[in-house]
């Protein structure tokens, strides 16, 4: 079958089109499940943020009826200085003999010892709900910082999402664009010229498939070519892997294919196919590898 073949071109577009659709789905279900998952906690961090809100916000109106009490202490410390002032005024009359009358003045200052009495009582209260406020200053200035913690949390939270949306809108345009990009319409010349470079070129990395039997001879030109743009592949990709720079070691010692005239065809078979070998156990020990081995591998002989 011509490597053009329509048929072929056909099955092959369909063939990414069904692994563009599995991948896509491997993505939006991946993502989609973390999406959800940062939705139900945006969620809850929501119901949370209001309900701190709320309570801020009483906490607040709370905070300034406590102040309008403070006004109410200032003021009865105020008037009850003034009525031990009397009640001195009175009782230094008392002790000098001076009386302008008794009973009139004995119940006066009974009035003013009770109105003193009940003003230290209320002020004790005022000062008790003024410790309040102070303490509750506190827990208002806690549930503020706690307020902001949650909001750059949230903030935080946004950002990954949109960052995560955005990878996976590019995965997808770009899996799209590849799917929808046309082959390059090719003159014959062009295609003749093609042909001629595809003749014994690598269509599959298995060497026992190849050089199985002696009748593969003629399709072993590829081989030295081969090696040299898989030498020059591990190269690039070595600093990235510590297993590829064993495999390229693997292969640099099982370069040894050479054209002597001298050699027979079975024995540069033997050594073609042993390369080959070497060379899948190479693929096979070095994950990075694996995408370049299955791109090579979708072309038949």
């Amino acid at each position: 079958m011509s490597y053009y073949d329509p048929v072929k071109l056909q099955k092959e577009k369909e063939d990414q089109k069904k692994h563009f659709y599995q991948e896509k789905d491997f993505i939006l279900g991946k993502f989609g499940k973390e999406i959800k998952e940062r939705n139900k906690d945006l969620t809850v961090l929501s119901t949370t943020i209001k309900n701190l809100s709320d309570k801020h916000k009483q906490t607040q109106e709370r905070y300034s009826q406590l102040l309008k009490s403070l006004d109410e202490v200032q003021q009865i410390q105020k008037e009850v200085k003034k009525s031990e002032k009397e009640v001195l005024r009175i009782t230094e009359q008392l002790n000098t003999g001076y009386v302008e009358n008794p009973e009139i003045l004995q119940k006066k200052c009974q009035e003013e010892q009770d109105e003193v009495t009940m003003l230290e009582n209320e002020l004790m209260k005022k000062s008790l709900e003024l410790k309040g406020v102070q303490e509750l200053k506190v827990h208002v200035q806690t549930l503020e910082d706690a307020l902001q913690e949650r909001l750059s949390e949230n903030k935080q939270i946004n950002t990954k999402l949109n960052e995560a949306n955005q990878e996976l809108e590019d995965q997808c345009n770009h899996i799209q664009q590849t799917l929808n990009a046309k082959p390059k319409e090719l003159t014959q010349e062009e295609k003749l010229e093609e042909k001629k470079k595809n003749i014994g070129q690598l269509p599959s990395c298995s060497g026992n498939v190849l050089y199985k039997t002696g009748e593969r001879f003629g399709r072993i030109k590829w081989a030295p070519g081969f090696l040299q743009v898989f030498e020059g592949s591990l190269e690039l990709m070595k600093q990235k892997d510590s297993e590829v720079i064993n495999s390229l070691d693997l292969v640099k010692q099982s370069k040894t294919i050479r054209k002597d005239k001298k050699e027979t065809k079975k024995e540069y078979c033997l050594e073609v196919r042993s390369c080959g070998e070497s060379i899948l156990f190479a693929l096979e020990n070095a994950p990075i590898l694996n995408i370049w081995y299955k791109t090579l591998s979708q072309y038949p002989l």
